[in-house]
């Protein structure tokens, strides 16, 4: 962190994407039509429409309001993490000891400087699966909250799937959460008499 913004190897290529997005004049459309890699573009829109906002906002200061946005990213992240693991546990002592991990979890910290999209997707993960633990651990009886989970962990996916190709597990995940809250009523029902 005290090394100041950090370049990682695919900085410059989402700033060309970016470069390009500007270009169209945001026009999504054109910008997927005229752009080709290895995985569709559509994969990584979400970060390259983020990143060209940044650099129509803040012109060259755009690599620091990333490494903002990461700060952003990781302390809502941890906020999330923390708030799942006090609902699973309902006890102050793991909350504790999750954000002691969290203030060495060099792995995330590393990352802050570095004007790439891991921080972010990594928010957005955990908020996926923070919203399937909610999701697992809702009432029956207690449609409005499950219907809201359901909605903004919907949302939540498709924004991870088109921000990086590798949101695709979190779709299974999803996936499961919600068969699973389907299921309980079975498991309630029935799981007495299979023990």
């Amino acid at each position: 962190v005290r090394s100041g913004i950090r370049i990682g190897v695919d900085t410059q290529t989402y700033s060309r994407w970016a470069d390009l997005l500007i270009a169209e004049n945001f026009n999504i459309v054109a910008y997927l039509r005229e752009h080709s890699f290895v995985a569709s573009p559509l994969f990584y829109l979400l970060w390259i429409v983020v990143v060209a906002v940044l650099k129509t906002l803040l012109g060259a200061w755009w690599m620091t309001g990333v490494v903002v946005l990461n700060w952003v990213a990781l302390t809502v992240g941890t906020y999330v993490t923390l708030d799942a693991i006090r609902r699973v546990t309902q006890s102050a002592a793991s909350v504790w000891f999750a954000a002691l991990l969290f203030l060495v979890a060099a792995d995330l910290l590393i990352f802050v400087p570095f004007v790439l999209s891991d921080l972010m997707f990594w928010g957005l993960s955990t908020a996926v699966l923070a919203h399937g633990v909610r999701l697992v651990m809702s009432e029956t009886g207690d449609d409005h909250p499950v219907a809201r989970t359901t909605v903004t962990g919907c949302v939540l996916v498709v924004l991870a799937l088109l921000f990086r190709p590798v949101a695709l597990p979190l779709v299974a995940f999803w996936i499961l959460a919600i068969v699973t809250w389907l299921g309980r009523p079975i498991v309630d029902r029935f799981g007495p008499a299979l023990l």
